[in-house]
């Protein structure tokens, strides 16, 4: 079981890959058991992942910029501040919009 700790996002463990960066802030090869926490920067027009469903909830909070929300084949512009939940189940992904990244 992992103590407690603070870790700020600069210093926390950053991946890319061709869907965009994102931080994740678990030591390497171990993972939360039942929360995960990202910060994902995608470009205009480039999704977070594939439209999928998970078998537990998720959310997602709008830090800066735009992207859009297709949830249940449904399409949701998003701008700072927004907050998404998805109960289990729900089919989603995010893409990034507007004119700059986008940080979710």
């Amino acid at each position: 079981m992992t103590e407690w700790f603070v870790r700020n996002a600069r210093d926390a463990r950053w991946l890319e890959d061709d869907l965009g960066a994102y931080c994740s802030f678990e030591e390497e090869g171990e993972r939360f058991p039942e929360l995960g926490v990202n910060v994902s920067v995608l470009q205009p027009g480039r999704p977070m992942a594939m439209y999928h469903r998970e078998s537990h909830q998720e959310d997602f909070l709008v830090l800066r910029g735009e992207c859009l929300l297709i949830a249940e084949g449904e399409e949701r512009p998003l701008r700072q501040w927004d907050f998404v939940h998805c109960p289990p189940e729900t089919k989603h992904m995010i893409v990034g919009a507007g004119e700059a990244p986008c940080v979710v």
